[in-house]
């Protein structure tokens, strides 16, 4: 018996060195933050439900000096949705709901067609319902500063983007009712069901939701971004359990998948619910009560990351090879996929190419060796206007002996550098070359990257700055009793938000469709050539119907 005992021992640690060879790229990423002063992450793997690799790099709070530990609490953000969906399976399988029930059941509030959304369809995100995060958005308001009822007010003011089951579309709201359900039909806080029937039994004992005021969270890293020359803490807590709102450890998090591979507690039925009944299929991907479904590198992955501002976790599990991963990251440049890819993929009987360490002075001189000089007289043969549809002008100036390119259209401002004597220039991910020479001056100028060939021809005026004055004005929706304002200057159309800053709107592909950093606008124009509105398209809201505020009658 002690003989068997010490065989397993052996086999048990020679397997443990084995899992410690596969683990070596994503140990290299650990060592590049020693003795560095900036955010970090951590990240455990497992493997049967047992612990491979557990590490962490970096600063859990910059200002305080405290360093990343197991102790360490992150924000999930939307990793958060999948429990969330576990508390509707729990009353699911108690009997207190059925995820057929409809929406209205439960919130008599929403409009008629909320009784066409099933609860399903709110945990798999085809409902229909417009992300109330991005109407916030839109608003030029901050989603974390509403509480439940402003919420509610503005989702129930709205339209649908389709009709219920119709597509695959991810969206916020439909979170938010699910956390309203678990309330009206536990008579408790999610918060507190989490607390009582996931996190308790599960030993999750650094687990638990978070909103606004009650957002005193022991050991929790504060998330940042750097704005290129520090390090700025970033504030990402809600008023309300929205699609948000969990805090956790890596090691609390392994517990999870752990009983995600063994259903130990709660059962296989919860957990066929939970990760294959009735899946809603998107593009290359199943998503099933806060999970996706995908393939990495050729293996099944039931996944789901997070996204806000200093956070971008990710929890995956691969249910072939029985092994769980766990990224949790402080830095709003943090790339959870680059940490997942040197945690995983050598585990999974994959190659992993080592990141690339260029010799700074040796590229340095290199760069100096390669130095193309080209004659004054060329370059000014080159500057100029240059258009390639209305709009999209690009301007040529000649600078420090090299050329500037500015698009009029955005102000975007590049130095080119020259790659031989004549004609040719480069700039990251495009290659520009003048020709068609006239009088002296290029008339043409082609900038060619691994999508496009685009043909720009000399302008002999200046530009035309009038082009969008027309759509100047405010314009006002009334589901979101809100505005938007547009406004022109030096030919760029401007748009601003309720005490925003400027945004540009890209010039259009087509008369007053234009696309902007919230979505895509097409303006209403009449064939007098009046504007009386636009519609505004973004991938989680559709079809925001804004008007002309002062043709609005009273």
């Amino acid at each position: 018996m002690k003989k068997n005992i010490l065989l397993l021992a052996i086999t048990f640690i020679t397997a443990q060195l084995h899992a410690q060879d596969y683990l070596k790229p994503i140990d290299s990423i650990v060592k590049l933050y020693a003795g560095k002063e900036i955010p970090g992450f951590a990240v455990l793997v497992s493997k049967n439900g047992k612990t491979l690799y557990s590490r962490n790099a970096g600063y859990a709070n910059l200002e305080k000096k405290e360093k990343i530990t197991d102790k360490t609490v992150f924000a999930l953000a939307s990793t958060s949705k999948q429990f969330t969906a576990a508390c509707i399976v729990l009353l699911e399988k108690q009997g207190k709901l059925s995820l057929d029930d409809n929406l209205r059941k439960y919130m008599p509030e929403f409009p008629e067609y909320a009784e066409k959304i099933t609860i399903n369809q709110l945990l798999n995100h085809t409902a229909g319902l417009k992300d109330h995060r991005a109407l916030a958005m839109f608003r030029g308001e901050k989603s974390d500063e509403y509480n439940s009822s402003a919420i509610k007010d503005m989702l129930t003011a709205q339209e649908l983007n389709y009709q219920p089951g119709e597509k695959w579309s991810y969206s916020n709201s439909g979170y938010w009712c699910l956390a309203q359900i678990v309330e009206k039909v536990s008579g408790q806080s999610v918060a507190l069901f989490a607390e009582k029937n996931i996190f308790k039994p599960l030993g999750m004992k650094d687990t638990r939701y978070v909103t606004k005021p009650d957002n005193k969270v022991k050991n929790a890293a504060a998330g940042y971004q750097n704005d290129g020359t520090h390090y700025n803490p970033s504030d990402v807590d809600e008023y309300a359990v929205g699609g948000a709102g969990v805090y956790s450890t890596a090691k609390d998090l392994q517990k999870w998948l752990a009983e995600m591979e063994s259903h130990r507690v709660f059962g296989p039925a919860f957990w066929n619910t939970m990760t294959a009944e009735n899946p809603a299929q998107g593009k290359g991907f199943a998503y099933t009560k806060g999970l996706f479904n995908f393939k990495y590198a050729g293996r099944t992955m039931i996944s789901h990351g997070g996204d806000v501002v200093g956070f971008h976790p990710i929890t995956a599990y691969f249910p072939a090879e029985k092994i769980g991963v766990v990224i949790l990251g402080n830095d709003d440049d943090f790339k959870r996929y680059e940490i997942l890819g040197a945690a995983v993929d050598l585990l999974l009987g994959d190659t992993y190419d080592y990141p690339k360490v260029e010799n700074s002075i040796t590229e340095k001189q290199n760069d100096e060796d390669k130095t193309i000089t080209v004659s004054p007289s060329l370059l000014e043969s080159y500057a100029g206007n240059y258009e390639l549809t209305p709009g999209f002008t690009i301007a040529i100036v000649v600078e420090n002996g090299t050329l500037r390119l500015t698009q009029l259209w955005d102000l975007t401002s590049v130095l080119v550098k020259p790659s031989n004597e004549t004609h040719h220039f480069e700039i990251a991910g495009a290659n520009l070359a003048f020709s068609n020479f006239e009088a002296g001056k290029a008339t043409q100028l082609h900038i060619v990257t691994s999508e496009e060939d685009s043909v720009y021809n000399r302008m002999d005026k200046e530009p035309d700055f009038t082009l969008y004055d027309k759509y100047a004005g405010t314009f006002y929706c009334k589901a979101l009793k809100a505005t938007i304002t547009f406004f022109t200057e030096k030919g760029i159309l401007y748009y601003k938000l309720k005490n925003s800053e400027p945004f540009i709107a890209s010039p259009p592909d087509s008369e007053g469709a234009f696309s902007t950093s919230h979505g895509s606008i097409l303006f209403k124009v009449e064939a007098s050539g009046n504007v009386t509105g636009f519609l505004l398209n973004h991938e989680r809201v559709l079809n925001m119907e804004f008007l002309k505020q002062e043709l609005i009658k009273a």
